[in-house]
């Protein structure tokens, strides 16, 4: 899978992006088998935490614990979930890259999963409207998981010819 990501420069500017290259995550996919509840608490323990902690580096006294819910939850493990649940189907020996941009003004992150969901057109027009996607499972309505995210985003946008969703959080004291 490329790990390469070539995000729109509107979307680094809105952020005011100064680096020369994102942080990259390779993230496995978890088991299907693995509940909801223990999903949210794996990722916890292995990148959420590492994330708070760049966070609170990096922006300091503006990173607040609004901040931290908002971009943890709403603008990163929703996203992640759904490239694991609906583009890499739980697969074993998947996984999702995922690259983070952090600018003075805010985050721009970016998800691409094995199979071919950010690749689709009826997906970038979904998302891009930011209508709630129907859920793929049986037994659970599902599918207000992108309605978090699309509450949060300053931009969405998704490049299929990369496979790629790309969104961007703005902190509160940079918007507007």
């Amino acid at each position: 899978m490329n790990k390469s990501f070539f995000p729109d420069q509107k979307l680094l500017s809105n952020i005011d992006f100064l680096h020369n290259a994102p942080l990259i995550l390779i993230i496995p996919t978890l088991p299907k088998e693995v509940s909801y509840n223990e999903n949210i608490a794996r990722l916890d323990i292995s990148y959420v935490a590492a994330l708070k902690e760049i966070f609170s580096v990096y922006y300091r006294e503006r990173y607040t614990r609004e901040h931290s819910q908002l971009l943890l939850v709403n603008m990163f493990h929703e996203p992640l979930r759904n490239a694991m649940e609906h583009g890499n189907k739980f697969a074993p020996n998947t996984t999702t890259i995922v690259g983070m941009w952090l600018g003075q003004k805010g985050v721009l992150f970016a998800f691409r999963d094995c199979g071919d969901y950010f690749s689709r057109k009826d997906v970038k027009a979904i998302y891009e409207s930011r209508t709630r996607v129907e859920s793929t499972r049986i037994d659970d309505p599902g599918g207000y998981g992108c309605i978090h995210l699309y509450e949060v985003a300053e931009d969405i946008i998704v490049a299929t010819e990369e496979n790629t969703l790309y969104a961007t959080y703005l902190l509160k004291d940079s918007a507007g």
